[in-house]
């Protein structure tokens, strides 16, 4: 099966590939995505609709989905930690579950909606839709895989500047999970803006984009991600 995850950046623009897009088995698209008015760069068919990170994106670009394919990039509010090689030492398993504990309470910080607002949203959703929600395990998993947790601590305890992985990294890293093998574009790591805003950079702050264009090319070079 072939498969493509269609970032937003600006590049999209520089190749006319809507129709190699299209042609893809599964074409899966993130966040506020636009195809109107863009499909000969972008191609209009959609699969699968990826959001997150936060509660609030969720909640604002899942609002109205209804007979959706939905993956949903915020992990749920408990977490197991049962999936550790042996190998691993205890402090790497610690900054783990500190960084858990971090994400769990920024997660319904007051720039959020609470608790029980997301847990009835979800419920909605999964009525309306199939959802899927990523898991700690694979959260962890590549976390771990991007090296992520020794370069920053000490933890930020806030929303605002709490660190994590981007939309565009967890939802190819979960492709990579379903499917093995998968093709991106529009992957410009906030230097281009998106492709209908040249502006939107404001997020940067909250992510590391030096790591994930380390694990990226970690994954280009074990033939798991193509760049079309």
């Amino acid at each position: 099966m072939s498969v493509i995850v269609v970032g937003n950046g600006g590049s999209l623009l520089n190749q006319s590939n809507g129709e190699k897009i299209d042609s893809f088995d599964k074409v899966i698209r993130m966040g506020c995505f636009k195809t109107k008015g863009y499909e000969e760069h972008t191609g209009t068919k959609t699969d699968i609709w990826s959001n997150g990170v936060s509660v609030l994106k969720l909640q604002k670009h899942f609002k109205d989905a209804k007979g959706k394919n939905l993956w949903c990039m915020v992990p749920p509010d408990t977490y197991y930690i049962s999936t550790y090689p042996r190998s691993n030492v205890r402090k790497t398993k610690l900054l783990i579950h500190k960084y858990a504990d971090i994400w769990i309470k920024t997660k319904y910080a007051s720039t959020q909606p609470t608790k029980k607002q997301h847990k009835k949203f979800l419920k909605r959703l999964e009525k309306n839709n199939e959802v899927r929600q990523i898991t700690w395990s694979s959260l962890f998993k590549l976390i771990r895989s991007m090296k992520l947790i020794k370069h920053i601590l000490p933890l930020a305890t806030t929303y605002e500047n709490f660190v994590r992985p981007t939309l565009g990294i967890s939802t190819v890293h979960e492709a990579i999970n379903m499917y093995g093998k998968v093709y991106i574009t529009g992957f410009d790591f906030f230097e281009n803006g998106w492709y209908w805003d040249k502006e939107h950079t404001y997020t940067i702050y909250k992510h590391f984009p030096l790591l994930e264009r380390v694990w990226f090319q970690k994954q280009i070079n074990a033939g798991k991600v193509v760049v079309l």
